[in-house]
């Protein structure tokens, strides 16, 4: 019953089926159904590289010679005797492994649970005509199922440990005699055969693709229908027939792909990922500094805060008051906690605790009161609670049984109201309360969620829109990228309304030309703003845009927007002439546009002051030098969607130091922090920097910077604005703040 561990190339094996392909079951082989005729599935979920690292007694000498470095470790630990000669240790490298599910490998009854011998905590399944089914080494605490319960096959009952006669997480597995319990020479019976020992790379094919175990067990967190009260992730609260998810996504999207390349996405159960995934396409979480999500890590109150605001949309509308005296106008989340306080999301306290990790308790009622305050979940208060831990006169009861009930949590058992959070397992609670998260969607009809398209989709029509998954060759759509930002100089006001004055950027990545003959901006997400109607068009005449080739729209638009929300999301239908014949595509692709920098429009007294009104071209009129108002400073406002970024100042309020911009936040210098730097470091994010304020002498910014974080660079900038937005795919950028003598 122990582990070895090695990491090894895959190399010729002698008597065995080759490195990634498994053995055929042919039908006169495959006799090991009991009664009920189901399969028996490999007992772990999908989405891990599963290795088998102890496999039968008799393969023990086929092993030491498939891995001649272990010096003989197979046979030395095998599987011996009449306890477990016939079975199998399932493995992730390291300790990967530890707290994974363990699932039913067949539907049955319950034969015992046990604990405290060699074999740890086990569960033993009885499945019929005399075969039982063992799982042992089971993690303290994790079982989920009692004696005499039914189970259905892939139900979670337990969790991976290291209990009993163990040197390392794993779960041992066999087929064994109910009365006996001497174990069963018996196989997979869903095309697995007899795997044999398979470690380290070994589990991948020639194409780096994990071929080595069949994995089609299903993940089921209860055996009971859909409609049984207590819907799970997966099960689905929501039912759609083939089209749109009216109102997906739930809030402004910024443009993301679905799929968010998150260096340890893989490490993540199916569950997880899903999740982290989903949330990420909305905007609602980023990774970290190294590129990973780090889903074991804890979260902080204003981490967790930030997720549902920007998930549901709630960012808009709100003010910029918060009475909280541990937040502070510089504090990347000043802006969502105020939001927050005044939609009566938190509390008014003293202190918010930022950076404190947030507890169940807390994250339940940040994720539920947000749900319900956005209007897709309603709340839940049953008579009877399910948590032990938690009773019913308990502040942060109605928000966890919420949670429950929408699939949020696995095993009420588990949680006590002040025990800490995961960021997996806040990713995983924020999406089982979406009604746009593929995990709570049951289509209808023989269609199949999209979590790409937000929509139900017939995998047999390929026609565009409510059909299925286009094919990426044959995709125009997914080859046009629109970028739009407003222009400054051009924006102005009328009354207490801002005109926004925007140009677009149309990248063609498609194979063929694209002759763009009008444009259409429609509106997705705009707030308190409209598309005004004489220019929702991009112009007239016919502009080549060809393949692989970006190119400014020809004409522009105007946004009227009586209060300015943090960013506007539109949608574009093209229409293409060539040789006088005309054709239409709907809804080619979205795209966000930033208002940060616009004027907020109100009415003010005139001031005195003119302001500089020299000419800089005239060498008689030079420009007025700029003094720094000690009491207004600098201020730019920086969006980098994670990049990390370092300051620097010839003062002392900034060090040389690293941040990670999450969402667009002031950035404030004194004075005497004047000249100063920011390092801005290679990304695949958009960029955006703005002065708001009018008076303030313009930043200058150097693009593919490669040097190190500079105040005085000798170089000549790439240019000097107020107003700095970079897309996907930039290199390093290096802005200096001018000196205010």
């Amino acid at each position: 019953m122990q582990t070895f561990k090695v990491l090894l190339l895959c190399v010729a094996s002698l008597g065995m089926f080759s490195c990634g392909n498994m053995p055929e079951v042919t039908e006169e082989e495959n006799n090991y159904d009991h009664g009920g005729g189901e399969v028996f599935k490999v007992p772990v979920p999908k989405g891990y590289d599963w290795e088998v690292t102890q496999s039968w007694a008799s393969h023990c000498e086929m092993c030491d010679e498939k891995y001649p470095e272990s010096d003989g470790s197979f046979c030395n630990s095998s599987h011996t005797g009449n306890c477990c000669k016939f079975g199998w240790d399932f493995n992730l490298p390291g300790n990967l492994d530890s707290g994974k599910p363990v699932l039913a490998s067949a539907s049955g009854v319950v034969e015992n649970v046990t604990s405290g011998d060699g074999w740890g905590n086990t569960v033993i399944i009885n499945h019929g005509n005399g075969v039982c089914t063992r799982y042992s080494h089971m993690k303290s605490g994790s079982i989920t199922v009692e004696k005499n319960d039914d189970v259905c096959q892939g139900l979670v009952i337990g969790e991976i440990g290291n209990t009993g006669n163990s040197s390392g997480p794993h779960l041992h597995f066999q087929f064994e005699d109910c009365e006996t319990h001497k174990p069963l020479e018996r196989m997979f019976t869903d095309g697995n055969g007899i795997p044999e020992c398979t470690i380290g790379d070994d589990v991948f094919d020639e194409n780096g693709d994990y071929n080595f175990l069949i994995l089609s067990n299903d993940l089921l967190y209860n055996c009971e229908d859909s409609d049984s009260g207590n819907p799970n992730l997966g099960n689905g609260w929501v039912f759609s027939s083939c089209g749109t998810f009216d109102m997906c996504p739930l809030g402004p999207n910024c443009g993301r792909n679905y799929g968010s390349g998150l260096k340890d996405i893989n490490s993540m159960d199916i569950r997880t990922r899903q999740a982290v995934e989903y949330l990420w396409s909305e905007c609602a979480v980023d990774g970290k500094s190294d590129g990973k999500y780090h889903h074991s890590d804890s979260i902080t109150r204003a981490e967790a805060l930030k997720v549902p605001m920007y998930l549901y949309g709630l960012m808009q509308d709100c003010g910029e008051n918060e009475p909280f005296s541990d937040v502070n106008q510089d504090d990347w989340f000043y802006t969502v906690v105020a939001c927050a306080s005044e939609k009566d999301l938190i509390s008014a306290n003293p202190n918010f605790r930022p950076n404190d990790q947030v507890t169940f308790a807390e994250a339940a009622k940040i994720l539920v009161e947000s749900a319900a305050y956005a209007e897709v979940i309603e709340m839940k208060f049953p008579i009877v609670g399910n948590f032990p831990h938690i009773q019913n006169s308990h502040w942060a009861y109605q928000y966890v049984e919420t949670l429950l009930y929408y699939g949020g949590i696995n095993d009420p058992r588990e949680y006590y109201p002040d025990q800490e959070v995961s960021r997996g397992e806040f990713a995983v609670m924020v999406a089982s309360l979406s009604p746009c998260f593929c995990g709570n969607i049951v289509c209808e009809d023989g269609c199949e969620c999209s979590q790409k398209n937000f929509a139900c989709m017939d995998p047999d029509d390929n026609s565009s829109g409510t059909g299925g998954e286009i094919p990426e060759d044959d995709d125009m759509n997914s080859g046009i990228q629109i970028s739009c930002n407003h222009l400054s100089d051009h924006n102005r006001c009328e009354g207490t309304s801002t005109f926004l004055y925007v140009r677009c950027d149309l990248t063609n990545n498609t194979s063929e030309d694209i002759r763009v003959n009008d444009l259409v901006m429609n509106p997705v997400y705009i707030g308190e703003c409209e598309i005004t109607d004489n220019t929702d068009h991009s112009g007239v005449g016919v502009q080549k845009i060809p393949s692989e080739t970006t190119d400014t729209l020809n004409g522009h638009y105007e946004i009227l927007c009586a209060t300015l929300p943090p960013s506007i999301e539109v949608s574009f239908d093209l229409k293409e002439r060539e040789a006088g014949e005309i054709s239409w595509q709907y809804n080619v692709t979205t795209t966000v546009i930033s208002t940060a920098g616009a004027p907020s429009c109100v009415e003010t007294e005139p001031t005195e002051d003119p302001g500089d009104t020299s000419d800089p071209s005239d060498p008689d009129d030079p420009p007025t030098p700029w003094i720094c108002d000690s009491i207004i400073g600098y201020t730019i406002y920086l969006n980098t969607n994670g990049i990390p970024i370092e300051i620097a100042s010839s003062g002392s309020t900034f060090d040389t130091s690293s941040f990670n911009m999450l969402n667009i936040v002031p950035i404030h210098f004194e004075c005497n922090d004047l000249p100063a730097a920011i390092l801005v470091h290679e990304g695949n994010q958009i960029l955006l920097v703005n002065a708001v304020d009018k008076s303030l002498p313009p930043f200058s910014v150097w693009t593919n910077w490669t040097g190190s974080i500079n105040i005085n660079p000798s170089t000549p900038p790439f240019t000097t604005t107020k107003n700095f937005p970079l897309y996907e795919d930039h290199g390093g950028i290096l802005i200096r703040i001018p000196d205010g003598v």
